[in-house]
This record gives structure tokens, sequence and C-alpha cells, in this order.
């Protein structure tokens, strides 16, 4: 019997999982680093390579594996991890042996993978929480921000480029990705299906699978496989249409699909942390979704903004217009610069974002506010709805309910804890400037508004501190380098 609680290396991900990145990277999931050497890689190439091979050998003898790094450092902040999660997504209950005990002495794997996470860098926002890597808008906003790379291979920041800052579609690439999906599906192996970007509903790879899907659903001893897949997508809602049909109603014929709004704060707030979203249409789309009867959550980046002007997410999103059955669910996913991600602390990527670059007297009080709103919420994560999970248990769905409170109220904490602990290193007024002059500078490119704004709007005493602090007037380029997402997509 395999044990994630007594083996804390323990993931089902390096044996059910099939993740394909925006750039067609290969990681064991959406929070690991990167598997190095298999980019657009077939799935027996990645599956059985000889780096998942030893990954999978490592975890059965318990030793802890480079790449999982951020879920050990979750964990140890009593967050539920993704390793934690890897076996219920797909699994059946203790379905998990059987992958270890066909694991042949060299690690290699004739099972194949159930959990299918495909992600597009096609994009059409430049979010402040994200980078060239996972957006195809800002891989152009990065060239307008930073210039070309020189012939040292430095920006004009001068600093190491640590990404491509360019991209090429490879059609024959993702037709190879899209056949080995459909015939997944084909053979009945897959359960589960995870749609996240850049934007899910600009890829055409998940078009032409889903199109798949209910064509298999048509044929002789399929629906009801096909209707029981687990099917999740994670979008920021700019998206209304598909080829002219709306895509609320092309969806509805999927039974067992859920949907994600990635909705990071409103109104105002909203508008800056999405960069290029216009917050009257993209509620206007998520309102479409409700009304077609479709599942629709809610998703958010909990940054040092929406903390801060939460009080006016939580009235909007309690209305109910918007709870259709009384309910809403939402998760929090944290910041993951600086320390939030177990790194050392960089200034060169400090920011507004960060919810530790507001003052202890500001951003704490914030957070204890909104850990408060959430625990009085009656209509929030709150399992007296009667409201189910199709095919779970009652009681599973209230622990799933508490649980996700417990986790938002965990990255709240969090925050609180490491503004207290890290207090010299926060306050320090250097660090302090460097942030709000890499804001500034990112805020003239900004398609919407700016952080100060959205400040004065949202919360005054914010706004009165921020407006107050020097900043480098005269830096063209700033220290910023934003190679990586700032932000876990559970």
């Amino acid at each position: 019997m395999y044990d994630y609680n007594t083996n804390q290396s323990l993931c089902a991900f390096p044996w059910t999982h099939n993740y394909s990145g925006p750039r067609y990277t290969r990681k064991l999931c959406c929070t690991s680093d990167d598997v190095e050497g298999l980019d657009k890689t077939t799935e027996e190439e990645y599956i059985n390579s000889p780096q998942l091979k030893q990954i999978r050998l490592d975890m059965l003898a318990g030793k802890k594996i480079p790449q999982c790094h951020i879920c050990y450092k979750t964990e140890e902040l009593g967050i539920q991890s993704q390793r934690e999660s890897s076996f219920r997504l797909g699994l059946a209950p203790d379905e998990f042996n059987k992958y270890a005990e066909q694991t042949l002495p060299d690690g290699t794997t004739f099972l194949k993978p159930l959990y299918y996470d495909t992600r597009t860098i096609h994009c059409n926002l430049q979010c402040v929480s994200c980078g060239p890597t996972f957006s195809s808008e800002h891989v152009n906003l990065y060239k307008k921000m930073f210039g070309d790379l020189n012939t040292e291979g430095l920006d004009a920041s001068g600093q190491e480029q640590r990404t491509d800052n360019t991209f090429v579609v490879d059609k024959e690439h993702e037709e190879i990705f899209s056949k080995e999906f459909i015939e997944g599906l084909e053979e009945k192996r897959i359960r589960s299906i995870y749609w996240a970007g850049g934007e899910p509903f600009m890829s055409v790879v998940h078009w032409k699978v889903m199109d798949r899907m209910l064509e298999l659903r048509e044929e002789p001893g399929y629906e009801e496989y096909i209707d029981g897949i687990r099917i999740h997508y994670n979008t920021n809602m700019t998206r209304a249409t598909w080829k002219g049909k709306p895509i609320a109603e092309l969806l509805k014929p999927y039974k067992n699909l859920y949907v994600e709004a990635s909705l990071d704060g409103s109104h105002e707030t909203f508008e800056w942390t999405r960069d290029g979203a216009n917050w009257d249409k993209c509620i206007a789309n998520y309102k479409s979704f409700l009304d077609a009867g479709i599942d629709t959550k809610l998703t958010c980046v909990m940054s040092g903004p929406v903390i801060l002007d939460f009080d006016r997410y939580m009235d909007f999103f309690e209305q109910d217009a918007f709870t259709p059955n009384g309910f809403i669910e939402l998760s929090f996913h944290r910041i993951m610069a600086n320390s939030h991600a177990g790194f050392e602390f960089t200034t060169g990527q400090y920011n507004g974002l960060d919810p530790c670059f507001y003052p202890e007297e500001i951003i704490i009080p914030a957070c204890k506010r909104a850990i408060e709103r959430l625990k009085k919420s009656k209509k929030v994560n709150n399992p007296e709805f009667n409201m189910r999970w199709e095919g779970a248990s009652s009681k599973f769905f209230d622990q799933h309910l508490i649980q996700r409170t417990k986790s938002n109220i965990g990255i709240l904490q969090y925050y609180i804890d490491d503004k207290i602990k890290n207090k010299e290193r926060y306050d320090d007024l250097d660090a302090l400037i460097e942030a709000k002059t890499n804001t500034t500078y990112r805020d003239k490119f900004h398609k919407t508004t700016n952080l100060l704004d959205t400040l004065y709007v949202s919360n005054r005493e914010a706004y009165d501190w921020y407006n107050k602090l020097n900043y480098i007037i005269d830096q063209k380029v700033p220290p910023l380098h934003p190679g990586t997402i700032d932000y876990v997509e559970i």
C-alpha cells in the first residue's frame, strides 16, 4: 500500500498525468519546474524518458524531487498541494497502487496517463501577474518594455535572458499532440481534462479535441464514457464566442464540465490586475455561463490590490444574480514572487502586486478583514447549501468546501506571518522605492489603468501611502524581469 501521507515525496502525476505547457514544455504538473530536455516530446517519449523513470523510482523510495519544491513549500504552510491532490484527479480510491506495483525496476511504466492538462500560449491579455512564458500578448509587451536581446544574450535592462521571448506556433507538434489526446479518448482511457492558458477558448487544439468528444459520444458504447469525463477550465472570461457561436452554448452538451472564472478582483482592481480586460464585458460573459446552466466557479490570484479591495469583491459575487443556487465556490492562488515561491527575496521582481509591499498597518488589517469575511460568508464555500458534484457524496463535497476555505484562509494568514517575520526586509526603503519604480514603469504600458488610480478608488489609505512613496522618475528600464508567472494555477 503506497501512502502519500507517510511517503511525502510520492505523487501520482509522474504515472497518471500528461502535461503540455504553453511553450510545449513538459512538467510533472502545473506547479512543478520544467523537466528539462523534454520539450515537444511525444507522450511515449515523455512518459518513459530517462528523467521520468528516475523520478518515479526516487518517489517510490521517498526521495524529494527537485522539480517539486513548490509542493513541499506549500505543505509546510499547511496548504493543500498539487502532490496531495494528484491522488484524486482521474484516479479511483486506492487505484494508484496498480500503477506503482506495475512499475518496472528501471522505472518504466506501460500504463498510460488518465489526466490531461493542456495549456496554450495564445492570450488576449497581459495580466500583471503573468509574463511572456505564458501569454502571447506578453511576448509583444516584453519587446515594448525591454527591447530585443543584445549580442551577449542580455536584455535591455542588462540582465541575462531566462526565456526566449519569441514564440512560433509549431502546427506539426500540435497536430501530433491532438492525435495522442484523441487516441486516449477513443481508448476510453482519459478520465480528467484541464484546459488553461493563456486563454483556452483561443486554442485550436482545444476545440479539435472537444469536437471529437461529441462525435464519439454519438458512437455506440461511448455515451456513458464521454459523459463521465471530468472537464475543468480556467478562463479569463474575455471570450464570448468561437467561430460566431456562443461558447456557453457550445459547452452545454458536456455533462461533467465546470468552468473556473479567473477574475482577480472586481471593477477597477480587476482591470488593473487583468491588464487589457473590460470588467463589464467579462461579467456579461460570466453571466452567460450561469444562464446557460454551466457549473461556474470563481478563482482569484490573491494579490495585494485584491486584498485591499476584498469587501467589494465579495459584495459583488454574493449577489443573488451570481449565486443562482444560493452558493458560489471560490479558490485563491498565492502570489509566487519573492519568498512566496520559496526563493530568495529579489527586489528586481518586487512590485505593487505583492501583499507584503504594503505597510504592515494597512495590509495586515486588510488580510484579517478578508479572513473574517470568508468565515462569516453565507454564500461562498458554504457546505450548508444542497449542491452536489455529480457522483460525489454529500460528505465528500462538504469536506471539499471546508478544505477550500481553509486553504484560502491559509494563504491570507501566510501573508500576515511573512510580513511580520520579514519586517526588516519588507520595510527597507530602497526596496520599496525599487518596487514602486518597477510598478510605475510597468503601468506605462498598461492598456486601461494604473495602480495609483486603482488604489484611489478601492482603498484610500493605501492610495495615500503609495502616492507619497518615492520612485525613480527617470528610470527607463527598471530591473524588473518578467520571465516567469507569479502565481500557481491549481
